[in-house]
Formats: C-alpha cells, structure tokens, sequence
C-alpha cells in the first residue's frame, strides 16, 4: 500500500465518521425534543397561544437551550464531513470543478443550518439572556415560519454537493452504479424540496 493510497483510505474513514456522528446528533435531537416537549408548530390554528405559554415557562427555556447546545454538533461534525469531501473530490475531478461545487454547497448548506437553528431554538437563548423582554408571540411565530426557508435553502446546496460527487464518482468508476445512483435520486430530492416548503408538515 502507498503513502497516497494510505492517506486517501485514512481521509475516506474520516470522512465516512464525520458523516455518521451528524446524522446521529440530527436523528438523536429531533428524537429528544420531541420527546421532551420541542417548540410548539407554527402551522396550527391556536399556535400564538401554545408558543406564548410555552416561552413563558422557564422550563421549557432550559430544555431549548439544552437541545440548541447539541444541535451545534451537526455543525462540529459537518465541517469534518465537508472538508472530507472537498479532499476526496480531487480523486474525481482533478480540473477543482467538483471541489468548488462542495465548497459552495456545503458553506450554503451549513449556512442556512445554522440561520434556521437560530430561527428556531435559538430563540430560548434570546430570551434566556434577556430576561426583561415581553414576549410577543406573533414576532415568535413571524421567526418560527421563516426557520423552514432557510433550511430549505441549505437542502438546495447539499443537493447540489450530492449531486456532483455522485456524477463524479460515476465518470470515475470510483463507487458502484447502485451507490451513485442513490445519491443523484437524494441530491435531487434534497433540491426540490423547497417547492414544499409551505407544506410545513410535508417539508418537515
């Protein structure tokens, strides 16, 4: 085994790690928030009243808090993950083409992770450091609607990194037909899902 060969299999491990962990910190914080009472949904019919209790309660300020804490390890994990990524690209395409789509993809992508996050959770933080503020319940309901955009946003890049990659590893022969072909049908539907964004409870 050569040094580059070594080193390529040490990124791809790496890689694939960094790629478990944010996946399990996603499905592990939506599991436990909902579990232990998450924000309220914007979309029903009596939402202005059950946020503005729910924000009331210095509880559920403490619980938000905790679930916004963990959620930045989506991020801690994600940079490892795309900066793999980025590594293993240059095994595709070696004109950077590809590079630049993952760098772009995944800033856009993480960007608007983190903009939704704060949009959401976030706003426990807000009123935990300022505790004088009266709470208005319909400009929470104004941030809450909007957090769905920017994660929206954010899918579009990861398609697009998905995508890319995935036509890369095709033109190389570096991965199987079935592997590929499974990321372009998840790139694609991770782009298109902004058309449903207004469909919270589809988009979600």
């Amino acid at each position: 085994m050569t040094a580059h060969s070594s080193a390529r299999g040490s990124i791809e491990r790496r890689t694939g790690w960094c790629a478990l962990a944010m996946v399990a910190v996603i499905v592990i914080n939506a599991a436990v928030s909902l579990a232990l009472g998450a924000i309220p949904s914007s979309w029903t019919d009596d939402a202005r009243v059950e946020v503005g209790e729910f924000l009331a309660d210095p509880g559920n300020i403490d619980r938000s808090l905790a679930f916004f804490a963990f959620s930045n390890l989506i991020f801690v994990f994600g940079i490892g993950f795309f900066a793999g990524l980025r590594r293993l690209a240059d095994g595709f395409d070696d004109s950077g083409w590809t590079k630049g789509v993952v760098t772009l993809g995944a800033a856009l992508f993480l960007a608007g992770g983190l903009v939704s996050e704060t949009l959401h959770t976030g706003i426990a933080v807000a009123l935990h450091l300022t505790p004088s503020y009266e709470l208005d319940a319909n400009a929470i309901l104004l941030l809450q609607s909007l957090w769905p955009t920017a994660l929206a946003q954010g899918q579009v890049g990861l398609g697009v990194v998905v995508v890319a990659l995935s036509i890369g590893a095709w033109r190389a022969q570096g991965l199987p037909s079935w592997l590929i072909w499974l990321g372009i049908v998840a790139g694609v539907l991770a782009i298109m899902r902004p058309t449903v964004v207004s469909q919270v409870p589809l988009f979600i």
